[in-house]
């Protein structure tokens, strides 16, 4: 009965590409063999792909069963945090107080320190 079904879809299966194969244009024909072989070489690709990071990581875990322990991984704190006292490049930290701004357009007096909330109404009544 498999073997049936298998010659019977077979066979379908071949009428059915004849026929579209006989009213396709040369170049949709074209377009649909290069898309075939386009898959058809990433088959290989994958297979070997999964080959080395299979060999990565049958290489890991022979390596960690020849150490006995599990691989050490350190998570550094926060900087500024107690303890920490790596070299950290200081133009790369967060500014330290508060943090000033400048509206664009508004006169050349200093520019207004934001402690709290910014309220957007005292900017348009100085403009006005």
């Amino acid at each position: 009965m498999k073997r049936f079904i298998f010659i019977i879809s077979a066979i379908f299966f071949t009428t059915l590409a004849v026929v579209v194969g006989i009213r396709m244009s040369p170049d949709a024909m074209a377009m649909i063999v290069g898309v075939m072989l386009g898959v058809a070489a990433t088959i290989p690709t994958t297979f070997l792909l999964f080959f080395v990071f299979r060999q990565r990581e049958k290489q890991a875990e022979t390596q960690y069963r020849a150490s006995g322990y599990p691989p050490v991984v350190v998570v550094n704190g926060q900087p500024g945090a107690q303890g920490h006292t790596s070299g950290v490049n200081p133009a790369l930290l967060p500014p330290v107080g508060e943090r000033s701004f400048k509206v664009v357009g508004q006169d050349d007096m200093a520019s207004e320190t934001l402690g709290g909330a910014f309220n957007i109404t005292s900017v348009w009544d100085e403009v006005t």
